[in-house]
């Protein structure tokens, strides 16, 4: 028998394989213009208000400063007149069987290998990169702008009172905070295998045999 296996990716992600999609609806051109034209006009804090209005749960769900899940809150409220909290249900899963085995190490180790990859990072050429995309007119609308890494030197070009050091010292702090919420959320999904990646090669294959028995 051949047995899928799926690698990497966030807990979101992994919980969804599992459980099943939201049933979240399209949403026209049209709602996605006025809602950017909201945010354009009357700011953060106005969404802010609204999705608290419509959608006291999704509002306490969210994270503030994530504009882009407060902006499709609000997209589908607008669009159906149902806040999204309530399209939440999931599908069943078209996977049936699903073993999910994770790798845990301490957050002491994490900080550690974070910081380390971070120096990578720089020591390949990360500031070179920023600086050739912001010579290429990319700011932040761009996408990839908003993921940790590019995002806090958008902050520094804004605050030119910041040295390079509290730029490496912000990446690595958002680094940190992104993988305890991942943590967090892949503490939400049940029948978890954990294991820690340096563990006794033994001690895995034989998880990994009895896997394959169970499946």
């Amino acid at each position: 028998k051949k047995i899928p296996i799926f690698v990497g990716g966030t807990a979101f992600y992994f919980k969804h394989l599992k459980d099943g999609f939201p049933l979240t609806p399209l949403v026209t051109s049209k709602i996605r213009i006025y809602v950017n034209n909201l945010l354009a006009l009357k700011g953060k804090s106005y969404l802010l208000k609204e999705l608290k209005n419509v959608d006291p749960i999704r509002f306490n769900m969210l994270n503030k400063n994530d504009i882009y899940r407060i902006k499709r809150s609000l997209e589908v409220y607008y669009q159906t007149g149902i806040p999204i909290s309530q399209f939440q249900k999931k599908q069943n899963s078209e996977f049936k069987n699903i073993v999910i085995i994770g790798l845990k190490r301490s957050f002491e180790d994490l900080k550690t290998r974070i910081s380390t990859r971070i120096n990578e990072m720089l020591n390949s050429g990360l500031l070179s990169e920023i600086k050739d995309l912001f010579s290429k007119g990319y700011n932040e609308n761009t996408p990839a702008f908003k993921g940790i890494g590019y995002n806090e030197f958008l902050l520094w070009k804004s605050r030119p009172w910041y040295d390079l050091n509290d730029i490496i010292s912000l990446i690595n702090k958002n680094s940190f905070l992104y993988a305890k919420r991942q943590m967090t959320f892949f503490a939400k999904i049940s029948d978890v295998l954990w294991l820690h990646p340096e563990d006794d090669l033994d001690n895995i294959l034989n998880l990994i045999f009895k896997v394959d028995k169970e499946i």
